[in-house]
């Protein structure tokens, strides 16, 4: 008996399996205030001042944390680090909703135990991230991905070596190949890249449009724009250093973002046309991304 309990416990306590319990756990019970709020959403009530906090927690809980599900080792920081920032930057509306009578239910006591839920999750696995760091693997940068340059793009089939040779000799200019160097580039890599920049820049752009406002820090646009350029740049980051772990988390708070963007310009006045540039520019990233990584799922060697 003694010895079942204690593979019972060790199996609990290991690190995939713990995440995804904590992770899952933080999912149904923090589900609960967003859900019951926008239930009671009315035609003299509905604003984005109220939904939009909400949107933004259901969107993290269901798409970042189903992503973490999958793999939580490395991922569950950034899951609770979120969760975390949402609910600091939306603190205001968690404590006092505006035209929502939620009866029986002590938000302030709510808030803060999901406070210090995310709180203790964040430090476990930062703690644990950090060791990960120390003794990372060398194939941790590894995209994973097959034919992902931009000359294998389009062609995805092994080239001939010699052929490849001959033009890498040809475009030899004093001792510098850019074929060679171009080569050695991941396709999706820059894509990612280049969508990252246009979504964090889209955001300054809107913060710098909202700037004469002088209710600007109460506008939802404002908190979208300014939590978007956090996010996502820690996102692309840490996509950089573990790709097969973050690159679609990054791809799905991108759009989440830009979506988010799109709904909190009609309030603050500006025009969407930024945050619509910016979703289109993600999803051909994307797919770009799907379908170099679909050749590795259906058995094609990784580059």
């Amino acid at each position: 008996m003694k010895e079942r309990l204690r593979i019972v416990l060790v199996t609990l306590l290991r690190v995939d399996v713990f995440n995804r319990i904590i992770v899952f756990l933080s999912m149904c019970l923090f589900l609960i205030l967003p859900s019951y709020i926008l239930y009671n959403i009315h035609d003299f009530n509905n604003n984005m001042v109220i939904v939009m906090p909400c949107l933004m927690m259901l969107g993290v809980l269901l798409g970042t944390g189903s992503l973490t599900l999958y793999r939580p080792d490395k991922t569950s920081w950034f899951y609770f680090l979120e969760t975390f920032l949402i609910l600091i930057i939306y603190s205001p509306e968690w404590h006092e909703i505006p035209g929502v009578n939620v009866p029986y239910v002590n938000k302030t006591g709510i808030f803060w135990a999901e406070f210090c839920y995310c709180l203790v999750g964040m430090i476990l696995n930062f703690l644990y991230f950090f060791k990960y760091l120390i003794k990372r693997r060398r194939n941790c940068l590894d995209e994973g991905t097959n034919h992902d340059t931009f000359y294998d793009f389009l062609n995805a089939m092994d080239s001939n070596e010699s052929i490849e040779k001959d033009l890498e000799r040809l475009t030899q200019k004093e001792n510098v190949n850019p074929m060679a160097r171009l080569k050695q580039i991941k396709f999706s890599r820059m894509t990612r890249l280049f969508s990252a920049l246009v979504c964090i820049g889209v955001a300054i752009v809107y913060l710098a449009l909202l700037s004469g406002n002088a209710d600007a820090e109460r506008l939802p646009l404002f908190k979208v724009s300014l939590s978007g350029i956090f996010i996502l740049a820690l996102l692309l980051g840490s996509s950089f250093l573990f790709p097969k772990d973050f690159k679609y988390v990054f791809f799905y708070n991108a759009l989440l973002f830009s979506f988010s963007t799109i709904l909190s310009c009609r309030d603050a006045g500006v025009s969407p046309f930024f945050g619509i540039l910016a979703m289109i520019v993600v999803f051909p990233s994307f797919l770009i991304t799907m379908i170099v990584d679909g050749r590795t799922w259906t058995g094609a060697k990784p580059d």
